[in-house]
């Protein structure tokens, strides 16, 4: 079963006279990874912020984990986790001071030091101030945060990005335990090395649309097939 698809999304900025997005599709079915790739200025930034309801396409249908999200925009938005590129965090809280607010807004209880040691978050980290935080540690911080509210879909812009290879290989690990877990994983990415070794399909994106898929797996392929498509 599909947990994301979008059919047929176009989206114009006012006073443009070409689409951002032209009738791109894309589908990711629970428990799948999918790594959506293309150069910058194809239109990933903005299909994402359709999916999240930043912005409106002017046709087209996306529909998360049953609920269409262009009728139903908060309910649909429920149904979704987003780490963004950039993390914003509360500097002066701590690991454990964000988990507690986060999971109170949300009106779920959770155990705060439970998620944070599934999350991959060292212990000693917990109760240090998140000013003190490595990008890898504000990545996974963000990731736990996101997965709060039990999500269907994740979302991830560059997750990889400025990360050391350690780091980068605990997310990889990560992505595939949410996968495990029935979560559909949507990662926008420039890593397809990274990414394409847990990714079961690498979507290559230009001109507003998915122009082609191929299955994740080895990263020279995929390195070649992202030049050729770049």
């Amino acid at each position: 079963m599909n947990a994301l698809e979008i059919r047929e999304v176009q989206f114009r900025y006012r006073g443009r006279r070409e689409a951002v997005l032209a009738s791109a599709e894309l589908a990711v079915a629970a428990g799948e990874v999918y790594c959506l790739a293309g150069p910058n200025g194809v239109g990933k930034t903005t299909l994402v912020g359709c999916i999240l309801g930043f912005v409106r396409p002017q046709k087209g249908r996306i529909v998360i984990a049953g609920v269409d999200a262009l009728v139903e925009p908060r309910r649909a938005r429920s149904l979704l986790g987003y780490v963004p590129e950039n993390v914003s965090l509360w500097d002066l809280l701590t690991g454990l001071e964000h988990v507690t607010l986060i999971s109170h807004l949300l009106g779920v209880p959770v155990d705060a030091a439970r998620v944070l040691g599934e999350g991959g978050l060292p212990e000693q980290a917990w109760r240090q101030r998140v000013a003190t935080y490595s990008k890898g540690m504000r990545q996974k911080l963000a990731l736990v945060l996101a997965l709060l509210g039990q999500p269907k879909v994740a979302i991830l812009d560059e997750p990889t990005s400025g990360l050391d290879p350690e780091a980068s290989h605990q997310l990889i690990e990560r992505l595939r335990q949410l996968a495990r877990d029935g979560v559909a994983v949507l990662a926008v990415s420039h890593d397809v090395v990274a990414l394409g070794t847990v990714a079961h399909r690498v979507g290559f994106m230009r001109a507003g649309r998915i122009e082609k898929e191929v299955q994740g797996g080895d990263a020279a392929t995929l390195v070649e097939l992202f030049r050729a498509e770049g």
